[in-house]
């Protein structure tokens, strides 16, 4: 496994490399911007997962239709579903994509940390920095590794071993904190769009618990290297300004429009519905738009107006229609 990153792992020490030989040439720093890199490119799937998304959420009444179709064959009812999101070109995955690309970069990081040195340009300034007068090129104490008063080799369970004191463990315990507070930001950010765009309908109660669980497992910062640390701060940060800045817009404009929903043929044993593969009623002469349609509706009232006119005049006059059916007729 660790061979297959290791891609992934020059990757990242380039990209360290290249960001520590601009100012302020601070490690910490580079871990940052190269955190607002990794998520800038992740800006396009992660646009594709809120058009699933709100795809999905448009479409949850014909899902839960077919739950209730096939509610005595739980395999039956799988089937339909998956051949109703392919139908209308949905992927239910598509939402842990994000979180599944970043996954392979937090390990790389965090192996990265661990042995920087071997994934850097040796001509490179940090590969200089670390490196300059140090035999084996790994001491922790190298100045180049320091960011805040916390080694970035460092976890916060590690400081607390090497028997620092309370002063040097506070900046370890404060990023872990905000770690775990940007978690829930951005937790309660994304329930509150939910709540928003979806008012009338209830939030599952599993998923609101598993949303609650969730910022937690932000505290397994604890065990990671402070960089692995930054970086996911640094992207909880992101995160929660891409969603207020961008999503929001972006969820609200994809709302509006209207899904096509296709489910003639979900499942083998689809039955239509009550309105299915019935012609659509045809529009009446004055629905149509425009100055045709007003005239259209000027001319069928006058028509109407006169025919129950004449309808009028007949009843009062009887002799007179008499006479001109006879007329007519002849």
């Amino acid at each position: 496994m660790t061979k297959l990153l290791d891609p992934i792992k020059n990757v990242i020490g380039w990209l360290l490399n290249a960001i520590y030989s601009l100012p302020p040439h601070n490690l910490g720093v580079a871990i940052i911007v190269m955190t607002m890199a990794v998520m800038a490119v992740m800006l396009p799937l992660t646009a594709k997962q809120v058009r699933s998304m709100v795809a999905m959420q448009k479409l949850q009444p014909e899902i839960k239709r077919i739950q209730q179709q096939y509610k005595d064959d739980k395999q039956e009812q799988s089937q339909a579903i998956m051949a109703f999101y392919k139908e209308n070109q949905i992927n239910p995955l598509s939402g842990c994509l994000p979180l599944l690309v970043q996954f392979p970069v937090w390990i790389s990081l965090y192996e990265t940390l661990k042995d920087l040195p071997a994934h850097l340009d040796k001509n490179g300034r940090l590969y200089e920095t670390l490196c300059h007068n140090v035999p084996k090129c790994d001491k922790n104490s190298s100045h180049a590794l320091r960011f805040l008063g916390m080694n970035l080799r460092f976890s916060l369970f590690n400081a607390n071993q090497h028997h620092v004191g309370f002063a040097a463990l506070l900046p370890y315990g404060l990023l872990v904190g905000f770690v775990v507070a940007t978690g829930i930001v951005q937790t309660r950010q994304t329930m509150t769009r939910q709540k928003r765009q979806n008012p009338d309908q209830q939030i599952n109660p599993q998923m609101q618990s598993m949303m609650r669980v969730m910022p937690l497992l932000n505290l397994m910062t604890i065990l990671f290297p402070t960089g692995v640390a930054l970086y996911w701060g640094a992207r909880n940060v992101w995160m929660i300004g891409q969603q207020h800045f961008v999503l929001n817009k972006f969820y609200e404009s994809s709302a509006g429009g209207a899904v096509n929903v296709r489910s003639s043929e979900v499942g083998p044993k689809a039955k239509p519905g009550p309105n299915r593969g019935l012609p659509e009623p045809a529009a009446p002469p004055n629905a149509t738009n425009g100055s045709n349609g007003a005239n259209g509706s000027k001319a069928l009232n006058a028509a109407a107006s006169e025919k129950a006119a004449a309808a009028e005049r007949a009843r009062a006059n009887p002799n007179t229609s008499k006479k001109k059916q006879q007329r007519r007729k002849r």
